[in-house]
């Protein structure tokens, strides 16, 4: 299941999209969700959006609303959060991501506490979005989202 990249979540999106596009082509449970959306490659031209811009964030979060019903699961809430972050604004996205980071089993995960340092970034809450930070590193990520996240704190 994609999850969220040290890149920040607007790149998160690239993994997401692929996955669902996939998933809206080949999932055979998930019919009603390429029959929601008028023909079975509707999901396809996600796939397709070179930037987070170009992107239809409204759509993503649909279909993993779509894929919460068959597989109830608090990382693919996570994403959710961030494909309505993307498409609502970083608030509507806090809000949900803020109700999942609670679920013990995503506690240790750093990624989820990257995912919300940057929604907390990019709404100005910079001391919150610090202590997000510094929790994500508290949980010894790869080497690579430690310097993304050390970039991070030392730009607020």
């Amino acid at each position: 299941m994609p999850q969220p990249t040290p890149a920040g979540s607007e790149h998160q999106g690239y993994q997401a999209y692929n996955a669902l596009a996939w998933i809206t082509r080949h999932a055979p449970d998930l019919a009603s969700a390429r029959d929601a959306f008028g023909k079975p490659s509707s999901a396809t031209h996600l796939s397709d959006a070179r930037r987070a811009a170009a992107t239809d964030w409204r759509q993503i979060s649909v279909l993993y609303s779509e894929l919460l019903r068959f597989d109830p699961s608090p990382v693919i809430e996570a994403n959710r959060a961030i494909a309505v972050a993307m498409a609502e604004g970083p608030a509507a996205g806090l809000t949900i991501l803020d109700i999942v980071v609670a679920d013990a089993r995503l506690k240790t995960w750093p990624a989820i506490h990257l995912a919300r340092a940057d929604l907390l970034r990019r709404l100005e809450r910079v001391e919150d979005a610090k202590r997000a930070y510094l929790t994500a590193l508290e949980l010894e990520p790869p080497e690579a989202e430690r310097r993304f996240i050390a970039s991070r704190l030392g730009g607020l």
